[in-house]
């Protein structure tokens, strides 16, 4: 598939970039986290402004019925968990905007609060070798009130000072992130997996998942990274490593992991079963250890109904393409997703060639069938923005 698609510059604020791609925002930002927290704030102020009020008081406050203080309280929880250069960047942000820095705290721990399906092929169960990575992000398209989250899309780009640098597809004014790539080839997605094991004394996932990839070069300073994290909610995860290429299922509560390779024999305890080069997950846990964290019977056909037909649903349709799978596949994987199901968006990473593709739900109140899977996928190539910002700095 063609990535190689026309950048557009907007503007700049010192060492960070406003761009758009397919009319999409796409923020590149680099420096100390307080001045990537500063440009953000002020390339796109407007938008920063209008994500808090999605989720917090039209979401979080107005539709789930909770108080603003209780959201403060379980930032509070989290807070000492959350590495300082996250600290500093929404207080850049909070500062460049002039919006409460409470109110930006509140916006980032909502992730954790509102708790999806992912997979990653490779060498014989993809078309040329390659690793390709796919993730599916299904959560609410009523996020918001007259503006919806999902029309405040943008891929943000951190070139953090001595990191690596990370793209993220995610929302204007948020600096974590649920699915992302990095420019040293490794990917990373996350699929809720909800359990008793649960405490908001931890770092909060999208912290987590920035920082893996800000840090991570490969699979095993991901696992070590998995080990020392002070870990919060039941999440699965699936990282991957394009160079190898590999890729691992993780998942985690509280106070428990594990990791399962492509492949893994130890996903064969029914109804779940292993497939050659390839890791997948859906919203429960496969391993009978975390699994007694959140059901009374293993068999996830019984309580976690849901999540275990869209698991069998992905596997059966990853058999039909094994051996063929490459970016048009994994596209239609996700387009696999019933028609009416909520996806608030979708996407397929090459992370070993910096290509991935992007679908964004669309307004209920624009389409019948607004999900991200319905949507056009549209090409994006991480080293093209980092090199278009070089260019353009230097001709400058």
């Amino acid at each position: 598939m063609n990535t190689d698609v026309p950048i557009k510059f907007i503007r700049r604020e010192g060492k960070g970039r406003l761009l758009e791609i397919h009319g999409l925002p796409v923020l590149h930002l680099r420096g100390t986290p307080h001045e990537m927290g500063v440009q953000h704030g002020r390339l796109v102020p407007d938008g920063v402004k209008q994500s808090c009020q999605s989720y917090v008081y039209d979401h979080a406050i107005a539709a789930n019925e909770l108080e603003f203080e209780q959201l403060l309280e379980l930032y509070g929880k989290a807070e000492p968990f959350i590495p300082d250069c996250y600290r500093e960047e929404m207080a850049g942000l909070a500062e460049a905007t002039g919006i409460e820095l409470d109110l930006i705290h509140a916006f980032h721990v909502l992730p954790t609060l509102f708790h999806c399906s992912g997979c990653a092929a490779m060498n014989s169960a993809t078309r040329d070798g390659k690793l390709y990575h796919y993730r599916s992000l299904d959560h609410s398209l009523e996020i918001g009130g007259a503006v919806k989250a999902q029309s405040n899309a943008c891929i943000t780009v951190w070139e953090q000072d001595d990191r690596i640098p990370v793209a993220g597809i995610g929302w204007i004014g948020a600096i974590g992130l649920v699915t992302g790539m990095n420019a040293v080839g490794m990917s990373m997605g996350e699929m809720g997996s909800h359990c008793e094991d649960e405490s908001f004394e931890g770092r909060p996932m999208w912290f987590q998942m920035r920082e893996m990839l800000s840090l991570c070069d490969n699979l095993e300073a991901g696992r070590r990274m998995i080990e020392e994290w002070p870990r919060d909610c039941g999440f699965n995860f699936i990282l991957a490593d394009g160079k190898v290429p590999d890729a691992m299922a993780i998942e985690v509560t509280h106070s428990m992991f594990e990791f399962f390779e492509p492949g893994d024999p130890a996903e064969a305890v029914e109804p779940h079963y292993p497939i050659k080069d390839v890791v997948r997950r859906t919203n429960h846990f496969v391993s009978p250890r975390l699994s007694e964290t959140q059901r009374e019977t293993y068999d996830p056909r019984i309580d976690k109904e849901d999540s275990a037909a869209h698991y069998a649903r992905l596997s059966e349709n990853i058999e039909r393409v094994h051996g063929k799978l490459d970016a048009d596949q994994m596209i239609w994987l996700c387009r696999n997703y019933s028609p009416e199901h909520s996806c608030l968006h979708q996407a397929v990473f090459c992370p070993a060639d910096g290509d991935f593709w992007f679908a964004n739900a669309v307004s209920p109140e624009e389409s019948e069938t607004p999900g991200a899977q319905n949507q056009p996928f549209l090409p994006f190539n991480l080293n093209s923005i980092l090199d278009f910002v070089a260019d353009e700095e230097g001709c400058g």
